[in-house]
């Protein structure tokens, strides 16, 4: 604060400022999970403030069995490593207190929305594939009958008997393309076989 920089001290601030850090990862050496720093300047060995203090709470540390437990600190870091395995109708004694419950009963509900929340985008992903399928299968069967009615005028054309639409609907798509193929390749030869009238001179 500019107040503090132009005179005030900081140790004569009425709250004491600290910095809680819980971490998942190891970051300090040793076994130790909890370390309490303070801003010191080294070169001129002056301390900024006694009660301005940065706790690092390593949670990969942290190990003692929950009927050894404690202190609030030691509460806090079991129901934050361990928190979703919680009960609330069975707590274990050393957790039993009102922070703790309270604590279990907020991740509880939010567990439960997430839940809810999980389910509800499975649903609708689901409405979506479904509504991508009938899609697909609406396109598909639209370029099908395309395919068919472009068969049968080319028969029309060719004076050979048409084939039904229900038959060809149940023959594969690869077969009706080779067949349309084939089709197109006929009429290209008979009229190349009747030859091109000559032009117009007149």
């Amino acid at each position: 604060m500019a107040s503090s920089c132009q005179g005030r001290a900081l140790r004569d601030a009425p709250i004491r400022p600290y910095l809680i850090c819980f971490v998942d990862e190891a970051l300090l050496p040793g076994s130790l999970y909890h370390h309490c720093f303070h801003v010191y300047d080294a070169e001129h060995k002056a301390l900024l403030s006694k009660d301005l203090e940065i706790h690092v709470v390593e949670l990969s540390k942290f190990d003692v069995p929950v009927e050894a437990i404690k202190t609030p600190l030691e509460r806090w870091c079991y129901f934050l490593k361990h928190g979703a395995s919680l009960d609330l109708a069975n707590l274990p004694a050393t957790l039993d207190v009102p922070v703790i419950r309270k604590a279990v009963e907020v991740l509880m509900k939010v567990s439960q929305e997430e839940m809810e929340r999980h389910r509800a985008a499975e649903r609708l992903k689901g409405e979506r594939d479904a509504a991508d399928r009938l899609a697909t299968a609406i396109f598909l069967a639209e370029q099908k009958g395309e395919l068919i009615g472009r068969i049968r005028l080319l028969q029309e054309l060719l004076q050979q008997p048409e084939t039904s639409r229900e038959e060809l609907s149940r023959r594969p798509e690869s077969d009706l393309v080779q067949l349309e193929a084939s089709l197109q390749a006929q009429l290209r030869a008979r009229k190349a076989a009747n030859g091109t009238p000559p032009p117009d001179k007149s």
